[in-house]
């Protein structure tokens, strides 16, 4: 299932019965995104209602704290992140 940022809510729904899932999150540059809000309210939303089991980031972004004190912006310091969650009681 991939989330439909324009109705997060949709996503939301589709996902009550779900007892295991992985979020894949590609965030962009951080030079040229806004970091689009509702990808971030929706991983919280994940966070508050599933247990994170496992992240993992692939590609990192070596410079990546450079480029933040530079822009004076959030820089993703890897450019896939991928999330495992679980059902659960959440900690």
């Amino acid at each position: 299932m991939a989330l439909d940022v324009g109705n997060p809510e949709k996503t939301q729904e589709g996902l009550i019965e779900t007892e295991k899932m992985i979020f894949v999150h590609t965030p962009l540059s951080g030079i040229c995104s806004s970091d689009d809000q509702k990808i971030y309210e929706f991983k919280e939303w994940l966070d508050r209602n599933f247990s994170c089991i496992q992240s993992i980031g692939f590609f990192e972004n070596e410079d990546y704290e450079i480029k933040r004190k530079f822009l004076k912006r959030s820089f993703p310091r890897f450019r896939v992140q991928v999330f495992l969650y679980e059902r659960g009681e959440i900690l």
